[in-house]
């Protein structure tokens, strides 16, 4: 390959699912309002149902509120913590609801955590108040119930493991590893050192019982892996063994937590699979900017579902229908009515 290609985990199974839902997530979308139709895409991407919206809350509550409390040996009282997580749900509704993200000043820098973009407001979703009661209610269920989470031996709650830890950074995004001119930037829930083990631990809030977030820790692994080994190289740190990590994903939802696998045979074959995928991108891309690309050159998905349940849908089907020529107003006249 000729050129570095820069992933994050999302990216490899986007393109496995749809060639044309890669293109809309990861080489369309710009937050200039001067390009509409990127604006559009990158409306679109940033957008959320109401099921990821709720697990998006839950993400940023744990981040900024309850592992800083943890890190600092403070008390949790989780009720009020849940309350907090509700208000702030609320806020990016209202923010969603006024679409106010259409605002050119409303950056989400700007606005912080009451950004948000909501796909009932942005495509017409429809949805009943029910159903957002229901996520609020689920919040509240969520991060009440995180006290009563076992970790996978059943020896321990995950509250008092947490508490062992030495060295705590939520969302860590600045770690990356490289090969062959591929770069992966994961984006890690939580890292941290227990026991003399360094943890990568991912938040789930998922109900399907057969969602695989296995590679998607593994990838975790390995850059940890990587960057400790770059500081053990420079004297700055002690190389790791693949027995020194551990990766730990927990359910909230499901007030579950496993252990997934970390060896040099799983390393290997995550690597075959991102090293596979990337050779595909290379294919598909030819180091082009996005000028030169032709959206005709990455095709739809003969997948129902995978169509069905693409945030892109509404952008993409205008396109097909009218010959990939974008009009704003004609965009939104297709949406169907709130």
């Amino acid at each position: 390959m000729n050129k570095k290609l820069e992933w994050s985990f999302s990216a490899l199974s986007a393109l496995r699912k749809c060639n044309r839902m890669y293109y809309f997530q990861y080489l369309a979308p710009s937050h200039h309002f001067t390009y509409p139709f990127r604006r559009k895409a990158h409306e679109l991407k940033k957008s959320k149902n109401l099921l990821m919206w709720r697990g998006s809350i839950v993400d940023k509550i744990m981040e900024i509120e309850i592992m800083p409390k943890i890190k600092n040996k403070q008390i949790i009282d989780y009720n009020v913590v849940a309350d907090t997580a509700i208000k702030m749900a609320k806020r990016q509704f209202n923010f969603s609801k006024q679409k106010l993200y259409r605002i050119k000043d409303n950056s989400e820098s700007k606005v912080g955590t009451d950004y948000c973009i909501l796909d009932i407001h942005e495509a017409n979703v429809f949805y009943t108040e029910e159903e957002l009661a229901s996520v609020y209610s689920s919040i509240k269920d969520i991060i009440t119930g995180i006290p009563r989470i076992e970790m996978p031996d059943r020896k321990v709650m995950l509250t008092e493991y947490l508490s062992k830890a030495t060295f705590i950074v939520p969302n860590l995004r600045r770690w990356s590893f490289e090969f062959d001119n591929v770069k992966i930037s994961p984006q890690l829930h939580l890292f941290m050192f227990v026991e003399n083990k360094a943890v990568v631990l991912d938040w789930k809030v998922s109900e399907s019982d057969v969602s695989d977030y296995s590679r998607q820790l593994v990838i975790g692994g390995i850059t940890v892996f990587d960057t400790y080994r770059k500081k053990a190289a420079q004297g700055t740190g002690k190389k790791l063994s693949f027995s020194d990590i551990r990766l730990l994903e927990v359910n909230l939802f499901k007030q579950s937590a496993k252990d997934h696998s970390f060896t040099k045979q799983v390393v290997d074959e995550c690597i075959d699979y991102i090293y596979l995928n990337s050779d595909d991108v290379e294919m598909l891309t030819e180091g082009k900017s996005f000028n030169q690309l032709n959206i005709e050159d990455f095709p739809i998905t003969d997948k129902e579902t995978t169509c069905f349940f693409c945030k892109f849908r509404p952008l993409c089907s205008y396109l097909i229908i009218n010959n990939n020529q974008y009009d704003e107003k004609a965009y939104y006249n297709s949406l169907p009515a709130q």
